[in-house]
């Protein structure tokens, strides 16, 4: 209990107004000899899901030549996180050039004259686990059967639950991308640490407008037709220098549910040699007591040690506990019932690309590249120089809390 009391109190002792960001804790099996575990927090302004791979990546690295004697040296740096910012306000303007306002206000709606307030500020998590062969066939056999990636399975799955839990239709959910899109040919940010996340919302297809074998085929569509992978949504609520492209996002109707697949924990047992890598526990609330959260109820899912795992953490004036792990068996539900060719999920109306393989593009191969994990609206060019050994095709494996 001591360690847990231990990291919690450092995880709660990170500051940004006094410019503490960033904490390390060693324990030890006893004090002098035995396994060491090193603990590395950070506040989420300076690190995301893919820097938390870049600093894995650089301590193995700096460990490695220490451990035979010699100076750590580091691979090159790369943009630095001031010149996305300049980038993104760039952006900005040309997604209004490119009518990008209108798109959004057609697609989310205008928020509701009577739009709830949850500020209890009691949350609780609950916690929902797939089996590893149940992970298995979401991140690969239902991928390359249907040409799909794992989120199009876990969003229609998200957008059955709904339906069942609370009668939701066209449900209005906030995904999270890690924001790397290369928006500018100048950028290179393969090896830049710092918060690059896109955050937008969706409204998905309603599951009772659907035949069966055709609400996977839906979910994907709707995916596929966020333009710049929901990276315009920030850059115009709040990088636009126009007034009135800001207010006019501002107005949108905003989600009460997140939804964040954040992709592989740890290396899957590729890493043996390794000095570090991640251990997927918790270390006290991911969040500051006193933090006003952008949506009451959010769930994430990660896979480590092969199995795929859901956390739903709602604030208890949204839904009680029981509610919760309601919601919850209702999301496993489709997912466990998805064989390699999922009824359930809609999956029949989705088939394999009949492109020649001579002029596949990256979208249409993107369901046989060998990339099992990934994060929401990720690009597989930040890896290329880095991360040369990782599996990465449009999503982005995270082996790391972000």
């Amino acid at each position: 209990m001591a360690k847990e009391e231990a990291a919690a109190a450092a995880q709660a002792s990170l500051r940004v107004e006094e410019g503490l960001l960033s904490r390390l804790l060693v324990f030890r099996e006893d004090e002098v000899e035995g396994p060491a575990r090193l603990l590395w927090l950070f506040h989420h302004l300076v690190v995301d899901g893919v820097s938390w791979r870049i600093l894995l990546e650089d301590i193995n690295i700096a460990y490695a030549q220490v451990a035979e004697g010699q100076s750590p040296v580091l691979g090159g740096s790369s943009s630095p996180l001031l010149h996305w910012s300049q980038a993104m306000a760039r952006h900005a303007e040309a997604a209004v050039a490119q009518g990008e306002v209108e798109w959004w206000e057609s697609a989310v709606g205008p928020r509701p004259a009577d739009a709830g307030q949850y500020a209890s500020g009691a949350v609780a998590t609950t916690a929902v686990e797939l089996d590893s062969s149940t992970t298995a066939t979401l991140l690969r056999k239902l991928p390359r059967a249907f040409n799909t990636e794992i989120n199009h399975a876990l969003l229609t799955a998200l957008a059955l639950a709904f339906q069942r839990w609370n009668g939701t239709e066209q449900l209005l959910v906030e995904l999270e991308g890690h924001g790397r899109e290369a928006i500018d040919a100048s950028l290179d940010t393969t090896a830049t640490v710092g918060w690059f996340t896109a955050r937008y919302p969706i409204r998905l297809p309603a599951a009772t407008a659907f035949e069966p074998g055709r609400l996977l085929a839906a979910v994907k569509d709707a995916l596929m037709a966020v333009p710049e992978r929901g990276l315009g949504y920030g850059a115009l609520r709040y990088c636009s220098a126009d007034d009135g492209v800001r207010e006019r996002m501002r107005s949108l109707a905003e989600a009460e549910v997140s939804f964040n697949y954040m992709g592989q924990f740890g290396r899957g047992g590729e890493g043996d040699d390794l000095a570090f890598d991640v251990v997927p526990t918790k270390v006290g609330h991911l969040h500051g007591a006193g933090v006003r959260r952008a949506q009451p109820l959010a769930i994430s899912g990660t896979v480590a040690d092969a199995c795929l795992a859901l956390e739903i953490t709602h604030d208890e004036a949204y839904c009680s506990r029981a509610e919760a792990d309601r919601l919850g068996e209702l999301i496993r539900k489709p997912c466990a019932s998805s064989p390699s060719s999922p009824v359930a999920m809609g999956s029949p109306a989705v088939r394999r690309p009949t492109t020649p393989a001579a002029s596949w593009t990256r979208t249409s191969c993107s369901a046989f590249s060998p990339c099992t994990a990934g994060a929401i609206g990720s690009n597989p060019s930040i890896l290329s120089r880095r991360f040369s050994t990782a599996c990465c095709s449009k999503q982005c494996c995270t082996r790391a809390p972000g």
